[in-house]
């Protein structure tokens, strides 16, 4: 079966493998690779991961362990595919678990409710794009890494539109 960039974006834990074989030595050990995950995998995902990213030229195997080809991977602005949404879902869903599994100190999860216009809302849009880059920015000079955490904006309605009365 020919991988492809969807098997990329399956599965939540492919991104966050990507980064972890590069911060840590795990000696070809799965099984502990797939424990330092959270929520944890098993070692037959973790090894499959892995494969993938190699296959996919996401990561290369060196003498010293593993090296990404590219330091940030991002979706982009407004990327539809169905892979996307579900990578974005399986997000959103290990983001509100973290609320109960890791102690404050170790997330960030806040929420803003607020009424914009059709104008306003593009402005904060486009804001939290160019946030998304400058963040890129930072990420591709802070180096060594010491853990990997997923970053996520979300910005929806959660009402319907005046005009119309429906959520489009």
């Amino acid at each position: 079966m020919l991988e492809t960039h969807y098997d990329l974006y399956s599965n939540w834990y492919h991104n966050t493998i990507r980064e972890l074989v590069t911060i840590v030595d795990f000696g070809e050990d799965y099984a502990m690779l797939g424990k330092m995950l959270t929520p944890t995998i098993s070692a037959r995902q973790a090894k499959a991961s892995v494969n993938l990213l190699l296959n996919l030229g996401f990561l290369e195997k060196t003498a010293e362990g593993y090296r990404q080809t590219d330091t940030a991977i991002t979706t982009g602005d407004e990327v539809r595919s169905l892979a996307i949404q579900n990578f974005h879902l399986q997000n959103m869903r290990i983001a509100s678990e973290s609320i109960e599994r890791c102690p404050a100190n170790e997330r960030d999860i806040s929420s803003l409710v607020t009424g914009l216009s059709k104008k306003g809302f593009e402005n904060v849009k486009k804001e939290i794009q160019l946030f998304r880059k400058r963040l890129v920015d930072i990420i591709d000079t802070d180096l060594p890494a010491e853990r990997v955490y997923h970053i996520n904006f979300q910005l929806f309605p959660t009402s319907v539109d005046k005009k119309t009365e429906v959520c489009s």
